[in-house]
């Protein structure tokens, strides 16, 4: 194999590619295997930033999800006139402020 210029075409496939790939890093200078393994820990940190970013990116998705669903749940009950202000807020736990905000927006929509 070390004579070899270029690699045969059957032997570039299957589980002798894997075996060339070894036999590559195997010949590597000292300086060729930091290389090759500072690279390897860039990509694979670049892969877990990603990753990170992707489940974050879903996670806060599902929170705007859920206080959009919390917000429209909020106006409908202060459309329906049944409950007080207080009551609202206490049964979606959030401030009474931000029930009345929704409050004056509703009825400023009504102008």
């Amino acid at each position: 194999m070390h004579t070899l210029e270029k690699v045969p075409e059957y032997l570039g496939k299957g589980p002798f590619k894997r075996l060339l790939e070894i036999a590559e890093i195997a010949n590597m200078t000292k300086k060729q295997k930091e290389d090759y393994e500072l690279n390897l820990k860039k990509l694979a940190d670049n892969y877990a930033i990603r990753m990170t970013a992707r489940e974050e990116g879903e996670i806060m998705g599902e929170e705007r999800g859920a206080a959009k669903a919390k917000m429209e749940i909020i106006k409908n009950l202060l459309s329906a006139g049944e409950f007080s202000v207080s009551s609202i807020a206490k049964a979606a736990a959030v401030e009474e402020d931000y029930v009345l905000a929704l409050k004056n927006e509703l009825e400023v929509k009504k102008q």
